[in-house]
C-alpha cells in the first residue's frame, strides 16, 4: 500500500539534475528505485500534476507542481487512469523512466 510522504517530495527538487541513465535515488529508502513523472493537460504552461514516488518504500506524494519548460508528455498515457497514487505510474515506470532519460 502506498504511504503519502512529504520527504519523497525531495525528487521534485532534483529533477533538473538527472543525467541520463542515472536513477532516481529514493530521499527516504535510499534505493534506486524512485521515479518522477509529470503531465500537462490540456497544454497547460505553467503548474501542473506531478508524482514523485518509489517501488521500494512505497512512498509518494502527487502534487501541483511547476513542471519544467523542457517536460514533453509521454505518449499515450491514458489520462483517465491518473489519480493521487501511482498504482498506473508504477505498472508504466520502465516507459516513464526510459522517456525522462530521453529528454
Amino acid at each position: 500500500m502506498w504511504e503519502n510522504s512529504d520527504t519523497i517530495m525531495q525528487l521534485f527538487e532534483n529533477c533538473n539534475n538527472k543525467h541520463r541513465g542515472e536513477a532516481f535515488v529514493c530521499p527516504i529508502c535510499e534505493s534506486k528505485d524512485a521515479h518522477l513523472f509529470f503531465h500537462r493537460f490540456n497544454d497547460e504552461d505553467i503548474a501542473g500534476p506531478g508524482w514523485a514516488w518509489c517501488s521500494n518504500c512505497k512512498s509518494f506524494s502527487h502534487v501541483r507542481y511547476l513542471i519544467p519548460t523542457w517536460w514533453k508528455n509521454l505518449d499515450d498515457i491514458d489520462e483517465e487512469l491518473l489519480c493521487d497514487s501511482p498504482d498506473y505510474l508504477e505498472d508504466i515506470k520502465d516507459r516513464i523512466d526510459k522517456h525522462f532519460d530521453e529528454l
